[in-house]
């Protein structure tokens, strides 16, 4: 089985290649079994269904909405983009490379914004040099990468063609995607439990982070865990997690949009393992 599938579209017209029906259950049977799955590339709502239209909201039972954590995207005819903004470190900002851009002003059109589900996170926002109250900037602020690192599988969509972004910024990008997802790696859920010898809390990544960082913790044995944030006072900010995970290694995100820069610990209990970390907001 492959550590990762990686999905490059470099075509910003939307053409006739795309996912079909069969293609979609095998990309769902191999997340299923803890696969990881990047694409980057141009119309991924296109690509995967065939989407037709500038906007639409996703529901369950859809693969953007169940597998992707994609929820919602808008298609602004009319946009100019010249890159994508970071929303939170380790991302870095994306520029377009002016050489290779093949549209009027060294922008390009035909970028589809995809808004996140609360489970995953929103990695980048629109963005070009046109005003918003203009249609080549109507799109200005709006979200273009989902990441989802979760327990059971990893996904990251973009929907920018890669070929068009500066050399420097493709590369950055591609080795940030792979790092975060722990890829190439073993399949998350298939990891023989006996390499696994005892029970570890890892250091949270990115660290100092602004404002999600993700948590890794091994267990040697089935166990019900329990793992909880708190101030620098021991005043309890939110449960991350709490209940019983197979042995393992495992891990989780801690969204901190909502908290003020400062010193918080996290704390993991797990049968008579105990273990606390410190993890740095910087806003």
């Amino acid at each position: 089985m492959y550590s990762t599938v990686l999905i490059v579209r470099d075509d910003p017209l939307k053409c006739v290649s795309y996912c079909n029906y069969l293609e979609v259950e095998e990309l769902k049977k191999y997340l299923d079994i803890g696969g990881k799955l990047i694409y980057l590339g141009s119309n991924p709502v296109w690509y995967f269904q065939s989407q037709i239209g500038t906007a639409a909201d996703f529901y369950p039972g859809n693969f953007l909405f169940d597998y992707l954590k994609i929820k919602h995207f808008q298609d602004g005819k009319m946009a100019e983009s010249n890159g994508a903004i970071s929303l939170f470190g380790p991302y870095k900002d994306i520029r377009i490379d002016s050489a290779k851009a093949y549209q009027k002003d060294f922008h390009l059109l035909n970028i589809e914004s995809l808004s996140a589900k609360n489970e995953a996170s929103q990695v980048y926002k629109y963005t070009g040099n046109f005003s918003s109250s203009l249609p080549q900037g109507s799109m200005n602020g709006l979200p273009v990468g989902v990441e989802y690192l979760g327990e059971n599988y990893r996904t990251f969509v973009l929907s920018y063609p890669l070929y068009y972004f500066k050399q420097e910024d493709a590369k950055n990008l591609i080795n940030t995607v792979v790092e975060r997802m722990n890829a190439p790696s073993y399949v998350e859920g298939q990891k023989n439990p006996s390499e696994i010898h005892s029970f570890a809390l890892m250091q949270n990544y990115p660290n100092p982070f602004n404002p999600v960082t993700n948590i890794s913790y091994l267990l040697a044995k089935r166990s019900f865990v329990t793992m909880k944030v708190f101030d620098i006072l021991g005043r309890e900010v939110t449960t991350l997690v709490n209940k019983e995970q197979p042995a393992g290694e495992h891990s989780v995100q801690f969204d901190a949009s909502s908290l003020p820069s400062g010193i918080y610990i996290y704390s993991i209990k797990a049968g008579e393992f105990r273990e606390s970390k410190k993890l740095v907001l910087l806003k």
